[in-house]
Order: structure tokens, then sequence, then C-alpha cells
């Protein structure tokens, strides 16, 4: 018969083997590493095509401060993903991105109605392939975020009866619908 520390061995040896990143997780960062990079990029190359075909309008300024903005943030998410910085914090910053870039898609959207300027069909192909590449990024960011969860459970009151009293804090692994905990 195997005693609790045995078993508790046991168990912690077979989770590590199925917690260990895989060549598919390591595929997946590698992924998201040029997706952020590509996102980096095209949002270096939105602020080029605003200087240059923008400048002269009244929105310019705005412009260019939230073009700035969402270009520090691909910056800052290339980064995070390139030196494997907690993808909770990524997720965030993807949101944010996705906000600002929203917001830029109507200042863009309105300034094009106002001034009637033409000869911008390849800013919006650079919106579109912005957009795409934030969504995909955003995917893969989550595909990867949902593979395994470690997570500290706190005490929490537990009401068996007359009076409440604590439960053990622990440690909670949880992959796909599997999930374990350890109490302590």
């Amino acid at each position: 018969m195997m005693t609790s520390t045995q078993l508790t061995a046991a168990v912690l040896t077979l989770l590590a083997g199925s917690l260990v990143p895989s060549t598919a997780s390591a595929d997946t960062w590698h992924h998201i590493d040029r997706l952020a990079l590509k996102l980096e990029r095209q949002s270096r190359e939105l602020r080029r095509e605003f200087r240059h075909h923008f400048r002269h309008t009244c929105d310019y300024d705005h412009l260019s401060h939230d073009s700035r903005k969402l270009a520090r943030l691909a910056r800052h998410i290339h980064e995070s993903v390139h030196y494997g910085r907690n993808l909770h914090d990524v997720k965030r910053d993807l949101r944010e991105a996705k906000h600002l870039f929203r917001h830029l898609e109507e200042v863009v959207d309105r300034t094009i109605y106002r001034t009637r300027h033409g000869h911008v069909r390849h800013v919006r192909h650079l919106m579109y392939d912005i957009e795409d590449t934030l969504h995909h990024l955003r995917d893969a960011v989550r595909a990867l975020t949902s593979r395994c969860h470690v997570r500290r459970v706190y005490h929490k009151p537990v009401h068996t009866g007359h009076k409440p009293h604590y439960s053990s804090g622990g440690i909670e692994f949880s992959r796909g619908g599997l999930s374990f905990r350890i109490g302590f």
C-alpha cells in the first residue's frame, strides 16, 4: 500500500509530465511571436501612411497621437511575447489595442468623409490587414492559454452547519476538462 507521500509524488510526477510544454506549444509561442512582430511593423507603417496622406487634415494630430499609441502598444505586445511574459497581460494589451484600433477606424472614416480624400485604398487595406493580425494573434494567445492553467487557491469560507470554517489553500492544475487540486 502506498503512503500519502508516495501517492502525492506519483500524482505530481504524472501531472508534471502532462504540463511540460510540448513542441506544439513551442511552435505556438514562435507563431505568436511572429504575429506580434507583424503587428508591430504594420502599426509603424500605418503611422507613416497617416503622416503622408492625412497631415493636411484637421484630424491629423488625433490620428498621429492614436497611431503612435497603437505602435507603442504593438511594440510592448511583441516584447512581452518575445521575452515570454505573462500571456494574461498580453491578452489585456490585445484588448486595448483592438479598442484603440476601432477608434482609429472611426477617425479615418470620418476624416475621409469630411475631406473627400481619395487615393487611400492602400491605407484601408493596411487597416484590414492589421485587424486580421489582431484577430489571429488574439486567437493564438487564447489557444495557448486554454491548454493549461495553474492557479493558487486561497482560503475560502465553507458553511457546514452552525458556523463557517475556512478550507485550506492549495494549488489547482487544470487542462482541458480535467482539474487537480493540491490542498495545504
